[in-house]
């Protein structure tokens, strides 16, 4: 009999995903500034006072996603509640790639 250690296989698609997940925010970091100075009509300013309250929504919506898990888990399963996750991130990248400009 073969044995497996099911604890590489995991570990390989938890890495890739947090690479593909730090990818993302890699290209959308370095033009927010430009993207909301477009979008808003206003100077450089006024587009770090917009980014930094975006940047706050989102550490909020993080600790909100953290503690979601901990109700989902004992419900539904790690294995459910991880994938769900990563289909939810995945769809939101499809998202990203397939908007276009209002």
């Amino acid at each position: 009999m073969i044995s497996r250690q099911p604890g590489k296989r995991a570990l390989l698609f938890i890495l890739v995903t947090v690479l593909i997940d730090t990818m993302g925010m890699g290209v959308i970091i370095p033009v927010i500034p430009e993207l909301i100075m477009e979008l808003t009509g206003e100077g450089l300013s006024r587009a770090a006072v917009y980014g930094g309250w975006l940047g706050f929504v989102g550490a909020i919506m993080v600790m909100g996603q953290s503690t979601l898990p901990r109700i989902a888990i004992p419900r539904f399963g790690e294995r459910r509640t991880a994938l769900v996750g990563f289909v939810a991130g995945g769809a939101g990248y499809l998202g990203y790639a397939f908007a276009t400009e209002g």
